[in-house]
């Protein structure tokens, strides 16, 4: 009887050094990501197997969400509290707020640090803490089809030197607004409205580069604010830009571009040209059918008299803790893996979208 109970203890610390690796077992780090470009499910997933070759204590489970069902996802996780380890995305006070996501700064030493640019980790940086670390750097702009703004005789070289006034771009935009022989309109823009960057976009170029100042002051004074929402109101009511456009995801603005139903879409990014090159080279393959675009990328327009700008996001990793908190070793754990996305082994997703990556050094 004495033997049996022995055995009946030992089966039990066994199962629970299981469960808590004190047998050798694995630490496992949910990471949830998106299709960041096309071909990133095959860099992931040479990275997870050298991260885990490297880190044999170390399993990585991942996922690769949508852009369209992703988010939802991830808010519904986040509070319900049991997020994911290690998240793709930018910076949110939000997260902050929930006190779940990790100040990297507690993890990171000094010289982890350096080993990224400093102005993109600012990046990160919301009310004192470190909410994630950046992978890259990406520029907005717009995107315009070559072939029809030569057409409308409108001087794009120049304007992307020069850039354009909001009358200028408003006099291309009517040029580039027609009626076809087949009864179908070409729109002369057109910007997905299901969040606010275009809004963003002209605020920036209209002496408001901020919502909220320094000094936490309302940054968007109440007449610039009219001034922008006029000058989109003026575009949709001129017939200029789809009304419809207020509630469009971007993959639909994307896809009217791609079929010649559109000239300028917005947001542009310099990984639009590599698309665009990609998806010539699959019509000349006879793999889709289309008519090829050559992309140019096109500056945002300013109001007369305010300095021209554009908007730099960054993009990268977070590492949050659960409500069941799962200790310092599993959240190191996770900043480590977080760390091995966005180091100069992860540079890939920099290259290929045409961004300045953020790492300095391995």
């Amino acid at each position: 009887m004495k033997r049996r109970s022995m055995w009946i203890v030992l089966l039990t610390l066994a199962v629970l050094a299981a469960g808590t690796g004190l047998a050798g077992a694995k630490d496992v780090i949910r990471v949830w990501t998106y299709p960041v470009y096309h071909g990133y499910d095959v860099e992931l997933a040479g990275l997870v197997e050298q991260f885990e070759a490297e880190n044999p204590d170390i399993d990585i489970e991942y996922e690769i969400l949508s852009w369209l069902e992703g988010p939802q996802k991830f808010e519904v996780a986040l509070n319900a509290g049991n997020p994911p380890d290690v998240f793709w995305g930018n910076p949110q006070p939000k997260y902050v707020q929930t006190g779940l996501v990790i100040d990297l700064y507690d993890f990171l030493s000094d010289e982890e640090l350096a080993a990224y640019d400093k102005n993109l980790l600012d990046g990160f940086v919301i009310e004192g803490q470190l909410t994630g670390i950046p992978l890259y750097a990406g520029i907005w702009a717009l995107g315009g089809n070559k072939a029809l703004l030569e057409e409308a005789g409108i001087d794009w070289e120049t304007i992307q030197v020069e850039g354009w006034t909001w009358d200028e771009f408003y006099s291309a935009v009517k040029k580039l607004t027609k009626t076809l022989p087949d009864g179908k309109k070409q729109w002369g823009f057109l910007m997905p409205g299901y969040n606010s960057e275009l809004l963003e976009f002209l605020m920036l170029n209209n002496h408001a580069p901020q919502v909220i100042k320094a000094d936490g002051t309302f940054g968007w004074e109440e007449e610039r604010v009219l001034e922008a929402m006029q000058f989109i109101r003026k575009l949709m009511d001129e017939g200029l830009m789809p009304k419809e456009a207020s509630g469009m995801a971007s993959a639909t603005s994307w896809e009217m571009f791609c079929n010649w139903d559109t000239a300028i879409q917005g947001r542009g990014i310099p990984y639009y040209d590599v698309m665009q090159k990609d998806r010539a080279a699959d019509i000349a393959a006879g793999k889709i059918e289309g008519r090829p675009i050559e992309y140019v990328c096109l500056p945002i327009p300013h109001n007369e008299g305010a300095p021209q700008g554009t908007i730099v996001r960054v993009a990268g990793y977070s590492v949050f803790r659960q409500l069941r908190y799962q200790g310092d070793a599993h959240t190191a754990n996770a900043v480590k893996v977080a760390r091995y996305l966005t180091s100069d082994a992860a540079a890939g997703a920099a290259i290929e979208l045409a961004c300045l990556p953020s790492s300095l050094k391995g």
